[in-house]
C-alpha cells in the first residue's frame, strides 16, 4: 500500500505540471470518439426500427459501455498525470466500474456474433429467439457475467485491507485494488477463462457462417459473406479487447526493468488496446451498415442533405415547367392543328359526324319469345306435305331490321 501512503502524505498539495503531448492526444481521441458515439446513440434512439432489432440494441449497448469507459479512463489519465489525490472510496467505485465496463464490451461482441450466427444459420428461428424477452435475459446475463471479475477484485481488496484505508487518499488507478499477489493471480485466472470461452465461441460462429456462405445460393451469398466479414471484424475487435486484459502483467514485468519504458508501454497499450477497439464498432455499423449509415448521415448533417435534395428537385421541376417549346410540323396527316398550337382556329365550324344508319331507323334491344318466333313463321304458308299437327318453321333467316321495319 505504498501508493496509498504516498497519496495520504501528499493529500494537502500537489505540484501542477504542464500538459503533455501524449495526454493531449489521449484527450483529443477520447473527445472525437465520444462525439461519434453520441451521434450514433442519438441515431439509435430516434429510429424505432433500430430499437426493435437485436443487433442494433447490442450495438447501442456497446456504444454506451465504450462511452462511459472512455470518460472514466480519460479522467483517470489526467489524475495520474497530475498526481491528483483521490479519496479511496470514490476511487474504488471508479475502478470497479472500469473493470465492469471493460469486461462487458467483449461479452457484448460475442453475443453479437452469436446473433449473426442465428440469423444466417437458423433464419426460421431467428425471430423466435431474438424476441423482447430473450433480449432482456441476454442483456442481464452479459452484465452479470462481466461483473464477476470486478466485484471479486473489490471484495478481495476490502477483505485484506483494514477499514481505515478507506479514509485515505490515493492517485487512482486500477492497480489500487490489487494489493496482494494472489489477488492479481485470481484476476488473471478469471480473465484467462473469459479469453478461452470467447475465442471458442468466435471461432465456432465464424466456421458455421463460413459453411453457410459456401452452401448458400447466389442470392444469399452477398448477405452471408457480409455477415462473415462482420464476424471477422468483431473477432479482431475482441482480440484487441482481450489483449488489453492481459497487458497489466506485461507492464508489471517491464516496470521491474525500466520505469520510463513502463510508462511508454502503458501509454501505447492504452491507445492500441483500449481506444482502438472502441472505434471499430462505429466502423462496423456506422459505415458498413447502409441503413444505419443513411440515418447517421441525416442526423450528423442536421437533415441538410434532405433539404438540399428537396430544393434542387423543386428547382429542376420549375426548369422543366417553364423551359419548354411547342412545335407544329404541317403534313398530310395533320388534318387538324394541335390543341396547343398557335395555328389552331377556335372559330372553325364543327363537322357533323356521319352515322352508319339513317335517322329513320331505330336501334334497340329485342327480346323474342318462342310465341313471337312462331307468329313470325306463320307469315309463310306451310307446304302441302307438312303434317297439320306440327308447327312449320321456315328455313329463311329472319333479320331484326326486317321484323321491325319491314
Amino acid at each position: 500500500m505504498q501508493s496509498a501512503n504516498n497519496g495520504n502524505n501528499n493529500s494537502g498539495f500537489y505540484l501542477p505540471r504542464p500538459l503533455s503531448e501524449k495526454v493531449l492526444i489521449v484527450q483529443i481521441l477520447v473527445g472525437i470518439f465520444l462525439y461519434v458515439n453520441s451521434l450514433m446513440i442519438f441515431t439509435f434512439l430516434k429510429k424505432e426500427v433500430f430499437r426493435e432489432d437485436t443487433r442494433y440494441i447490442l450495438f447501442a449497448q456497446t456504444l454506451f459501455n465504450d462511452s462511459v469507459l472512455l470518460v472514466i479512463s480519460g479522467l483517470t489519465v489526467l489524475g495520474n498525470y497530475y498526481r491528483f489525490p483521490t479519496p479511496m472510496i470514490p476511487c474504488c467505485i471508479l475502478c470497479t466500474l472500469m473493470n465492469w465496463l471493460n469486461n462487458c464490451t467483449p461479452l457484448t461482441l460475442v453475443t453479437m456474433c452469436l446473433e449473426r450466427y442465428v440469423a444466417i444459420c437458423m433464419p426460421l428461428r431467428h425471430a423466435d429467439i431474438s424476441n423482447s424477452r430473450n433480449r432482456k435475459i441476454g442483456l442481464l446475463i452479459i452484465w452479470t457475467i462481466s461483473s464477476i471479475t470486478a466485484f471479486v477484485s473489490l471484495l478481495g481488496f476490502l477483505a485484506v485491507n483494514p477499514s481505515y484505508i478507506l479514509l485515505s487518499y490515493v492517485v487512482c488507478s486500477v492497480e489500487v485494488l490489487q494489493t496482494l499477489i494472489w489477488q492479481a493471480q485470481l484476476r488473471a485466472i478469471l480473465l484467462q477463462l473469459y479469453f478461452i470461452c470467447m475465442i471458442v465461441i468466435i471461432v465456432f460462429t465464424y466456421i458455421k457462417i463460413l459453411m453457410a456462405a459456401r452452401a448458400a445460393s447466389s442470392d444469399n451469398k452477398k448477405s452471408t459473406y457480409k455477415s462473415l466479414r462482420t464476424v471477422a471484424l468483431h473477432a479482431f475487435q475482441l482480440f484487441l479487447c482481450l489483449t488489453q486484459l492481459l497487458t497489466p502483467y506485461i507492464e508489471i514485468a517491464v516496470m521491474k526493468i525500466d520505469f520510463m519504458l513502463f510508462l511508454d508501454i502503458r501509454y501505447y497499450n492504452f491507445i492500441i488496446f483500449l481506444i482502438t477497439p472502441r472505434c471499430i464498432s462505429p466502423l462496423i455499423y456506422g459505415l458498413r451498415d447502409e441503413k444505419f449509415y443513411l440515418a447517421l448521415k441525416h442526423h450528423t448533417l442536421f437533415g441538410l442533405p434532405k433539404v438540399l435534395s428537396a430544393v434542387f428537385d423543386a428547382s429542376e421541376c420549375r426548369k422543366l415547367w417553364f423551359n419548354f417549346t411547342i412545335s407544329f410540323h404541317p403534313a398530310s396527316k395533320n388534318g387538324k392543328a394541335d390543341a396547343l398550337s398557335q395555328m389552331h382556329e377556335p372559330d372553325e365550324a364543327p363537322q357533323e359526324d356521319k352515322t352508319i344508319l339513317s335517322s329513320s331507323m331505330i336501334v334497340a334491344p329485342v327480346d323474342w319469345t318462342v310465341e313471337d318466333i312462331t307468329k313470325e313463321t306463320h307469315r309463310q304458308p306451310a307446304p302441302p306435305e307438312h303434317p297439320p299437327t306440327r308447327v312449320y318453321c321456315s328455313d329463311r333467316p329472319i333479320t331484326v331490321f326486317e321484323s321491325c321495319c319491314g
